[in-house]
């Protein structure tokens, strides 16, 4: 029996929806030709990709960090996004529909980098989520984001494929 699931993991939207004022903090941008094996395998040899790094905030105080890569092939309009306004995933949910996603989470203390953008003080636990998303074979995302332990929820829904979830789901 084929199992299908559905993640929410738009760090964004969960904030907003608990009602939180939420912010994104770009850290860093930079767009360049794929050379690391990870970027080759997300936009293939002579793609691009789009490295940011940001640390998101639940009504002003930091909450997770990320980093991520896009690919700029597949996804041309993420190098002139502005990502001062919307978050990464957040913009990736309303731009483009992923087919396969694969997520691996564990739960790790924070390195003295996450510690200092988080505004915390060590030992912290976190929730790490690694991520790779693709539609129909083709790389669009990967990413890790480094989230305060007791502080977000990862909500995922599973179903078999012949019974899917109901609409209001």
């Amino acid at each position: 029996m084929a199992v299908q699931a559905e993640v929410e993991d738009d760090i964004e939207a969960e904030v907003r929806a608990r009602g939180e004022l939420y912010r994104y903090e770009l850290m860093s941008r930079s767009a360049y030709a794929a050379f690391r094996v990870d970027e080759i395998a997300l936009a293939g040899k002579g793609g691009r990709v789009l490295y940011l790094s940001g640390v998101h905030f639940a009504s002003e105080k930091p909450l997770a960090v990320e980093q991520r890569l896009i690919n700029l092939t597949l996804l041309p309009d993420a190098e002139t996004a502005d990502f001062s306004r919307t978050s990464p995933g957040h913009w990736l949910a309303q731009t483009v529909r992923a087919t396969h996603a694969e997520m691996h989470i564990s739960a790790d203390l924070a390195d003295p980098e996450t510690l200092r953008l988080l505004k915390a003080e060590g030992p912290l636990a976190c929730l790490m989520v690694r991520r790779r998303v693709r539609k129909d074979g083709h790389g669009i995302t990967s990413g890790v984001q480094a989230l305060i332990g007791d502080s977000y929820k990862l909500t995922l829904r599973s179903y078999s494929a012949s019974n899917p979830p109901p609409a209001e789901a």
